[in-house]
């Protein structure tokens, strides 16, 4: 995935959020530099410059648009970093650390994101830290249910991505959040749009969920993702369709290859 200007500006924001915590005495530098390490290796996956410039077109300021995206980054990298720990794929870039560490590292990015989410919230006037925490703990759930089961089927999966999809809907809430508008329209598309991201990430990482499905059940799948994503994408904001529309058109193109 090639890096435009607005990923690199939230990775920027987002560093020097880091930078100020090691100043107030939040974390030390050992700490920091494995978040940073942990918020290189996440970005290219995540989709903060997304949700900064979803913020924007919604209507908010530069500042708090970065603010938004902040909050997605430090929430991506934790799940990011869960996701790895649990697969087995951390130790290929945190070789050095061992894994007790690797597990704290998950709790400081899910802290340092409630932090941001909490002090955007006194700023914006709108409550964004009960929802994200509530929207990584369904995260986790569902995370911790894949991990348990042994036998896939089209509603399983689905039903998993909906529930994993909760670092997705914290994404629009923040960029709704930062614009002072109510998140609830934009809800509204992200069931069918996490599932549509989620296949092409399970189809290009071959992901024991989505290999668990046969060929059959994975065009249902598809076909369920796209037709519910291009109902939703109908009833979005205006301002925000073809940004979503953008995001969705990119997964569809990579779906089956």
């Amino acid at each position: 995935m090639t890096l435009d200007s607005s990923f690199l500006a939230v990775h920027l924001n987002t560093r020097v959020r880091v930078r100020l915590r090691v100043a107030r005495g939040h974390l030390d530098e050992p700490c920091a530099e494995l978040i940073e390490r942990m918020l290189d290796k996440s970005l290219p996956r995540g989709l903060s410059g997304f949700v900064f410039r979803l913020a924007q077109a919604l209507g908010a300021s530069q500042e708090d648009a970065l603010g938004a995206g902040t909050v997605a980054e430090f929430a991506y990298a934790a799940v990011d970093l869960a996701d790895d720990i649990e697969d087995g794929d951390a130790s290929r870039w945190l070789s050095d650390v061992p894994e007790p560490l690797r597990v704290n590292l998950v709790t400081q990015a899910v802290a340092l994101a409630l932090a941001e989410a909490a002090e955007a919230e006194r700023t914006w006037g709108a409550s964004l830290a009960a929802e994200a925490g509530a929207e990584l703990v369904r995260a986790a759930s569902g995370q911790r249910a894949e991990l348990l089961r042994e036998t896939w089927s089209v509603e399983a999966y689905v039903r998993s991505a909906d529930a994993t999809a909760g670092p997705f809907r914290l994404f629009l809430r923040a960029a709704a959040a930062a614009a002072r508008r109510d998140p609830g329209p934009l809800l509204r598309v992200a069931a069918p749009l996490a599932l549509l991201c989620l296949i092409r990430s399970d189809e290009a990482q071959h992901d024991l969920r989505w290999l668990g499905l046969d060929v059959e059940q994975m065009e249902e799948a598809r076909a369920r993702a796209i037709a519910g994503t291009e109902s939703a994408l109908a009833e979005a904001p205006p301002e925000a369709r073809p940004l979503l529309e953008e995001l969705a058109a990119a997964a569809r193109s990579s779906l089956g290859r």
